[in-house]
């Protein structure tokens, strides 16, 4: 599924075996245009909300401010039901300043688990970590499809934030 913006686009790839939604961001997409689309998505696709997230961000060159993705948490929370406090979000990115938007949205959403990979198998490896309470426990690279963009050059000068 793709979403268009006026500078960007975000393409989904929902993974039903995984429970796992798999997002390539590129362009810029600003967080008043995230407001006003993923709503709408949400009810439709209400996953998309309730699931573990990779958003593969090699390609993004905006910065979403803090108060748009405290506003998305919110109607997250009031639009998505039966949401699981231990799902995970993992970042794909080379920007190492993603480390420092993630330490906010994580403060807004204490609950989830965001990290930052240089790699969506990076990433991908930690969705699917028999951890306890890991809802993709054991659903790694084997357990279905992955998207086109999965298989992408590792990010150069990635920064790691464990």
């Amino acid at each position: 599924m793709l979403r268009k913006f006026t500078d960007g686009t975000i393409e989904y790839f929902v993974d039903h075996v995984r429970h796992l939604v798999f997002a390539r961001w590129e362009g810029d997409v600003r967080g008043d245009d995230l407001l006003a689309t993923t709503p709408a998505l949400w009810r439709t696709s209400p996953e998309i909300g309730r699931w573990a997230a990779i958003h593969d961000m090699l390609d993004f060159t905006g910065i979403l401010e803090h108060r748009h993705s405290r506003e998305l948490m919110l109607l997250r929370v009031e639009l998505v039901p039966d949401f699981d406090p231990n799902v995970r979000t993992a970042i794909v990115s080379a920007d190492p300043m993603k480390r420092f938007e993630i330490k906010v949205t994580n403060a807004t959403a204490p609950n989830r688990q965001f990290q930052l990979f240089a790699s969506n198998a990076e990433a991908l490896e930690w969705m699917s970590a028999d951890e306890p309470g890991n809802p993709c426990a054991g659903l790694g690279r084997d357990a279905g499809p992955v998207p086109w963009w999965f298989d992408r050059k590792t990010a150069a000068n990635a920064v790691r934030a464990r």
